[in-house]
């Protein structure tokens, strides 16, 4: 394969260039048939594939993770086999559940420009569940600025109430799709709860992701590996 030519090529001149094992890491992507154009950063897609129906695990795998390309899958759970789509937005139902809790929140954080908050740690402070529910309350009535983000928060350490929810559930987009990614974290699902404009800096992710966004919008600016910076 062309790829494997390409990365073998890298591998042969790695003094004072890339890390070995990462070459041997993109040689082994490309003997999987990822096209060299993709690795060297040519033939990107313009715009981020929309799917309305959500696609068999085989199509999911060989369109769009195999090659690391984006995509977006609308209505591909319902409330009635995913009941957790209309039960983790509820603030009465998070009461009922979680009340007695403390989780774990970001909270070292400044304004951008544009008054968007960031924040820039790993969760780092104990909160109890009740007062961050009252601060997005107050954030959504009044916009009053909140200095907490529960956000890369692992979900069965923190609010294993809910994880239950998920995992009782006739399926979840990790059982639909989970072996498209190999081995995943043992951590399980991830958590992000916040108030509206919330930002997260550019940031390499080394995981690959299955986001699922339960209620409002999520943005991501997207920027293909051979965008950033050398080493």
């Amino acid at each position: 394969l062309a790829s494997a030519q390409f990365l073998q090529a890298l591998l042969e001149d790695a003094e004072g260039g890339p890390p070995i094992q990462s070459i041997l890491s993109m040689i082994r992507i490309a003997q999987l048939g990822i096209h060299v154009d993709l690795l060297r950063g040519r033939q990107l897609p313009d715009e981020v594939a929309v799917l309305e129906t959500a696609p068999s695990a085989e199509d999911f795998f060989s369109h769009f993770v195999l090659p690391g390309r984006p995509v977006v899958v609308r209505s591909a759970l319902d409330a009635e086999r995913f009941p957790p789509l209309a039960h983790l937005p509820d603030f009465g139902f998070l009461r009922e559940r979680c009340s007695h809790r403390r989780v774990l929140v970001k909270s070292l954080g400044f304004c951008d420009e544009e008054g968007r908050p960031q924040f820039m740690s790993d969760p780092e402070l104990k909160l109890p569940f009740l007062a961050y529910l009252e601060a997005i309350e107050a954030y959504e009535k009044h916009r009053t600025l909140v200095p907490y983000y529960l956000g890369k928060v692992p979900l069965r350490a923190e609010l294993p109430e809910l994880a239950d929810e998920v995992e009782a559930a006739a399926t979840c987009p990790r059982r639909e799709y989970g072996s498209c990614f190999g081995e995943l974290l043992t951590e399980g699902v991830f958590t992000y709860f916040g108030c509206g404009r919330n930002t997260t800096t550019v940031h390499h992710d080394a995981h690959e992701n299955l986001m699922l966004c339960l209620c409002g919008t999520k943005r991501l600016l997207l920027y293909p590996p051979g965008d950033a910076r050398p080493c």
